[in-house]
């Protein structure tokens, strides 16, 4: 699924260059996270995917809250509840037009980005690593920057996936760090998951509802 980790290798570079990167008292702030402390705990190992593949291949049933699948003939359900155990994100309820809902109430923008990005629109991960790595331990943004480059690594929307442009949500979210750590990250990641597995089969055109 994207927007979640892509791969184990992915998941331990990208955390290698934050704890590189940040002193104790930044790398902190993400131990210390709500949702994102587990990714920093938890073991650095390879994973086979044989196993996902088995069980999306034997899906009887999806929609937009809930995925279930049949294998060996044991129906499994796969939705937001399953999502906030697996994940340890928080799931609370997001709308489908959230950015717009959270730039009105916690007054988000660009000043963040447009402080470091010329083009707003058109900031790709790649963009912001070389950012990240050339920041000096005393800048006042690097915790935010290395938040930017931990969400483009881990959560690219399925709608900037061609382009691999970082989601404008995020260069504005980041400038918030309170709101990072409250904001339901699993609800995000949970509709993105659906979104792309609905789509992954309907690219091999196959109607498990039919």
């Amino acid at each position: 699924m994207k927007c979640r980790i892509d791969s184990v290798t992915s998941l331990k570079n990208t955390l290698e260059i934050i704890e590189t990167k940040l002193n104790e008292q930044q790398l902190k702030w993400f131990k210390d996270h709500p949702q994102f402390q587990h990714l920093f705990h938890m073991p650095r190992k390879s994973h086979k995917y044989t196993a996902m593949w088995a069980l999306i291949l034997r899906t009887g049933y999806i929609s937009d809250d809930e995925w279930w699948s049949i294998p060996n003939g044991v129906p499994l359900r796969y939705s937001i509840r399953e999502h906030a155990l697996y994940t340890g994100l928080c799931c609370d309820p997001l709308s489908r037009n959230f950015e717009q809902v959270f730039e009105k109430e916690h007054n988000l923008s660009l000043d963040f980005a447009g402080k470091h990005f010329s083009n707003t629109s058109k900031v790709d991960i790649f963009e912001v690593k070389r950012k990240l790595q050339s920041m000096e331990a005393g800048n006042n943004d690097l915790l935010k920057m290395t938040l930017l480059f931990f969400l483009g690594s881990f959560w690219n929307r399925k709608k900037n996936k061609e382009k691999s442009h970082i989601d404008v949500f995020y260069l504005m979210i980041v400038d918030n760090l309170s709101l990072c750590e409250k904001f339901p990250w699993g609800t995000l990641s949970f509709n993105e998951c659906m979104d792309s597995l609905s789509a992954m089969l309907k690219k091999a055109k196959g109607n498990p509802n039919a």
